[in-house]
C-alpha cells in the first residue's frame, strides 16, 4: 500500500487512540471520585434508643428456602427497639412458608403473610411489597430482599444517617456475595455500568435528574411512600428498585445513596447461568423498552472495552502502544473498584470475558423477550404489552 495513503490512516488512528485514552481515563476517574463521595454507613454513630423512630421491615419471598432462615434470623437479631418485620410468603412451592412460620413463632417482631394469588397487572415482588407496606405501622419502612443479612447495629446507623440530614429515602449499597472469580468480576463490571447509566452518587442533588434505588436496602419515610402512590405507579416494572427511586425523586423528595457494604450483605447469583437468566427480566426494562438502544449500547460497549484489546495486535506504532495504555487504565480502574468492594483485585483480569458474556446475555435476553413477546419471571409470564404499558418518562 502506498506510504502516502498509509500515513493519513496512521495519523487518524493515532488521534483516535489518544481520544480513546483520554475518554477512558476521564470516565474511570469520574466513577472513582463519584463513589468516593458516597458516605459510608459504618462511619455513622448509631442512635440511642430514645432517638430512634419506629421502623417496619418488609419483604417478600418466593421459593427462597436456601437463604431465608439465615436472613430471617439476622433480621430478628437486629438491635432496634421499636421494630416490626412483615414477611410475605408469595405463592412458594418449596418450604419457604414453613420456615417463615417456624421462625415467626420464635419472635414477636415477625409477622407472616401467606399470599396465594397475584392480581392481574402486577409483578409479584411489587405486589407483595405493597401488600406488606400497607400494614406497616412504623414511621419508616425498610424494603429489602429475603436473602439479605444485616449487622445488629445496621439500622441504628442507617437511621442516624437518614435523620441527620432529613433524607426522605436512603438507598444502601450492600456487599454482594458471589462464589466464583468470574461472577465477582461480572459483579464489578455491572457495578461500573450501573454507575455510568444512573450516576447514583448524584441522586442527593435536587437539581440533578439522577436517582437511585436498591432492592436490598430502600429505607423510606412511610408518609412519603404513601404520598407517591406506593407501588401502584410501578406495579409492572421488573426494575422496580431503580424506578422506586425515580418515583421518589420525581415527587420532589430528597434521597441519597449510602455505602452499606460493611453492614449489609446479599448473595446475588451463585451460578453464571442464574445471572444470564436474571438479565432476561431487566435488560429491556432498564432501557425503558427502547429496543434500538440495545444494539447501540452493545456496539459502544464493544468499541470502548474490547477494541483496545485487539488494537495493539493490528495497528502500527504509536497507536498500538496508546491502546495498550487504554487497557492498563481500564484494568487499574477495575482493580481499584474490586478492592473497594472487598473483591480480589486479580479477579479483574477476567474483565474481557465478562464484557463478551454481558453483550451475549443482553442480546440473548432482548431477542428472547421479543420472540416470546414478554418475560417469564418466578414462574409467571408477563406480556410485553403489559410491561410497556407501565413505561415511565
Amino acid at each position: 500500500m502506498p506510504s502516502n495513503f498509509c500515513l493519513p490512516i496512521q495519523r487518524h488512528m493515532f488521534t483516535l487512540a489518544i481520544t480513546h485514552l483520554v475518554l477512558v481515563t476521564l470516565l474511570m476517574s469520574w466513577i472513582y471520585f463519584g463513589f468516593a463521595s458516597v458516605p459510608k454507613l459504618i462511619d455513622e454513630e448509631p442512635l440511642t434508643d430514645g432517638e430512634l423512630p419506629s421502623l417496619t421491615i418488609v419483604f417478600g419471598a418466593r421459593n427462597e428456602e436456601a437463604e431465608l432462615e439465615r436472613a430471617l434470623r439476622s433480621l430478628i437479631a437486629i438491635d432496634y427497639p421499636d421494630l416490626e418485620i412483615i414477611a410475605v410468603n408469595d405463592r412458594s412451592t418449596d418450604t419457604t412458608g414453613e420456615i417463615m412460620d417456624r421462625v415467626g413463632c420464635e419472635s414477636d417482631r415477625l409477622q407472616i403473610i401467606h399470599n396465594d394469588s397475584l392480581p392481574d397487572g402486577w409483578l409479584g415482588k411489587n405486589y407483595v411489597l405493597q401488600l406488606a407496606s400497607q400494614q406497616a405501622s412504623g414511621e419508616y419502612i425498610l424494603m429489602t430482599d429475603a436473602d439479605v443479612s444485616m449487622k445488629a447495629d445496621a439500622l441504628r446507623r442507617a437511621m442516624a444517617f437518614a435523620k441527620r440530614e432529613e433524607w426522605d429515602h436512603v438507598a444502601g449499597l450492600p456487599h454482594i456475595d458471589m462464589p466464583t472469580a468470574l461472577l465477582q468480576c461480572m459483579g464489578i463490571m455491572f457495578f461500573q455500568f450501573f454507575s455510568i447509566l444512573f450516576k447514583p452518587w448524584k441522586a442527593r442533588d435536587p437539581r440533578s435528574k439522577a436517582h437511585v434505588g436498591i432492592g436490598a436496602f430502600n429505607l423510606v419515610k412511610t408518609a412519603v411512600y404513601r404520598d407517591i402512590g406506593m407501588h401502584e405507579p410501578i406495579k409492572m416494572r421488573p426494575d422496580d428498585d431503580v424506578r422506586f427511586g425515580w418515583l421518589i425523586k420525581k415527587h420532589g423528595y430528597r434521597q441519597c445513596l449510602v455505602n452499606a457494604a460493611d453492614c449489609v450483605s446479599v448473595p446475588w447469583y451463585t451460578k453464571l447461568r442464574d445471572m444470564i437468566v436474571g438479565l432476561e427480566k431487566n435488560s429491556l426494562a432498564g432501557l425503558n423498552y427502547h429496543v434500538w438502544l440495545v444494539p447501540l449500547g452493545m456496539t459502544m460497549l464493544a468499541a470502548f472495552f474490547l477494541w483496545p484489546l485487539v488494537a495493539p495486535f493490528v495497528l502500527a506504532s504509536p497507536a498500538c502502544w496508546i491502546y495498550a495504555s487504554v487497557n492498563v487504565v481500564i484494568l487499574i480502574a477495575m482493580m481499584v473498584a474490586a478492592s473497594d468492594n472487598a473483591v480480589n483485585p486479580f479477579y479483574t483480569v477476567l474483565y474481557p470475558l465478562t464484557i463478551v458474556l454481558l453483550i451475549w446475555a443482553t442480546t440473548r435476553a432482548t431477542v428472547l423477550t421479543l420472540w416470546q413477546r414478554g418475560i417469564y419471571w418466578r414462574g409467571t409470564f408477563y406480556s410485553l404489552k403489559e410491561l410497556r404499558a407501565n413505561t415511565l418518562d
